[in-house]
């Protein structure tokens, strides 16, 4: 319950624990009089209400209870930011466009779990999501594909590579993919009705030069072994997420389990690589650094607690 030393333009006021905390504008804050400060910090007070409950907190908005709020659900948005408020004006409902950084939530594919090392197996499972399908039915749409690791940024990727990427790419041309230096991939697009049964006849097929194939309705190997994977969430709402996946991997022959557990355990299963597929959200950046070689990066790989999910 102590306040913490800060040197920012705001001081801790009241408090009221568990209910609301209050933040009064510091007259002598030290750094109002430079340039890059001039315009900001302009409210004597600001009071950020708590609410432990999500139906609650956006009821509390309707009925006027504060001023502004964020939103995560693109359910909520569409369907529940509404009320006699919006109608006459009072509240306002609108999106601000930016050009932050956008970062990016994934799906996470553990390879060095065995099943999951062949790249052929990993791209029959993306052939499998129907990504068109869990946004319309989903998030009214609301959902832009990732098309990169710097989305919204002069970094994004789009195209063919310049030539000046290709001058930078040219020295390890044979230590990477052919496709690198090529058109950047796209993933697959099912807005066409017949383009999913394509892509699991593709997945079908890359799934069978890799050694699996389908026996009694069940995809096995060589040896009968069943292809079982475990999706690990730490929300139970990650469940209508998968489903759609769930139902096309099992027209493949594959089992796709969901499985949430509380955050404590989903976290120390990360930090010790203990999963096959997950769910996390990446932050963005305008400028790439070493973080990515933490991310992404094959030293980090097998270190416990390392960011190097993926593998």
């Amino acid at each position: 319950m102590d306040t913490p030393i800060g040197s920012g333009p705001y001081r801790i006021g009241p408090v009221n624990f568990g209910k609301d905390i209050t933040y009064v504008r510091d007259p002598n804050y030290w750094a109002r009089d430079l340039p890059v400060r001039k315009g900001t910090a302009n409210f004597d007070r600001i009071v950020v209400k708590i609410y432990k409950d999500n139906t609650a907190r956006l009821e509390a908005l309707k009925a006027g209870e504060f001023d502004l709020m964020l939103f995560f659900s693109a359910g909520d948005w569409a369907r529940r930011v509404n009320g006699k408020r919006f109608a006459t004006g009072e509240l306002v409902k609108t999106e601000f466009r930016n050009k932050l950084p956008a970062g990016f939530q994934s799906y996470v594919l553990n390879t060095r779990r065995p099943l999951l090392k062949d790249l052929r197996v990993r791209r029959a499972l993306g052939l499998a999501f129907d990504y068109e399908w869990m946004n319309s039915h989903l998030f009214y749409g609301a959902y832009q594909r990732v098309q990169g690791l710097f989305g919204n940024t002069r970094c994004e990727t789009q195209g063919e590579p310049t030539p000046a990427e290709l001058a930078l790419l040219d020295p390890w041309r044979a230590q990477l993919p052919e496709a690198t230096f090529g058109p950047m991939v796209q993933p697959p697009v099912t807005q066409d009705p017949m383009a999913l049964r394509e892509h699991l006849r593709l997945a079908q097929q890359l799934l069978k030069e890799a050694g699996w194939e389908v026996k009694d309705g069940v995809l096995r190997n060589a040896q009968g072994e069943p292809v079982v994977l475990e999706y690990m969430d730490s929300s139970e709402g990650g469940m209508r997420t998968i489903f759609s996946w769930q139902r096309n991997l099992a027209r493949l022959g594959i089992t796709l389990n969901y499985r949430s557990v509380d955050f404590a355990l989903y976290q120390q299963r990360l930090q010790k690589f203990d999963f096959d597929i997950t769910t996390i959200a990446f932050q963005g950046t305008n400028n790439p650094g070493q973080e990515f070689a933490d991310l992404f990066g094959s030293q980090a790989a097998d270190q416990e607690d390392s960011a190097t999910s993926p593998g």
